[in-house]
C-alpha cells in the first residue's frame, strides 16, 4: 500500500479487503471440502471396522443424510447400533479433521516457501549520512 499512488490509496484499500475476504472464504470451502471429503471415506471405514452388517451400515448412513441434525439421527436408531454409530462418526471426524490440518500445514510451509523464494527484495539505497563534526567556516 505504500507505493500506491495518493489518488488511488482508497481503491487499493478497497481491491486488498475484498481479496482477502475472498481468500478467506475461498480457503474456508475448500478446508471443508477436504474434511468432508475424508470425514464420509474415514465414516464408512469406521463403519466396517466397527463390525456393523451391511444392512445396519445402509441404516445409519440413511439416519445421518435424512436428518437435520446428529442428534436426531441417533435417535432415529436402535440404541446399541446408535452408540456405535456415535463412536465412528465421532473417530471419522476426528480423523477427517487432523487429516485436513495436515494438509493446510503442508500447504502454508509451501506457501511461505514460495513468498520467500519469489518476494522482490528491494536493494535499498544506502544514502550516505553526512554530519559534519568541524566548525563552520568563518573565514
Amino acid at each position: 500500500m505504500g507505493e500506491v499512488p495518493a489518488d488511488l490509496a482508497g481503491t487499493a484499500a478497497g481491491v486488498f479487503k475484498m481479496s482477502s475476504m475472498v481468500g478467506g472464504a475461498l480457503g474456508v470451502a475448500v478446508l471443508s471440502a477436504i474434511t468432508r471429503g475424508r470425514t464420509t471415506a474415514e465414516a464408512a471405514d469406521a463403519f466396517a471396522a466397527s463390525g456393523l452388517s451391511p444392512e445396519q451400515i445402509d441404516r445409519a448412513h440413511q439416519a445421518l443424510v435424512n436428518s437435520s441434525s446428529f442428534e436426531q439421527a441417533i435417535a432415529s436408531l436402535p440404541a446399541g447400533l446408535a452408540d456405535v454409530v456415535t463412536h465412528a462418526a465421532v473417530a471419522a471426524f476426528t480423523r477427517g479433521l487432523a487429516v485436513t490440518m495436515v494438509v493446510l500445514a503442508v500447504l502454508v510451509l509451501v506457501v511461505c516457501g514460495l513468498v520467500a523464494l519469489l518476494w522482490p527484495r528491494h536493494a535499498r539505497a544506502a544514502t550516505p549520512t553526512t554530519t559534519s563534526t568541524s566548525a563552520p567556516d568563518t573565514r
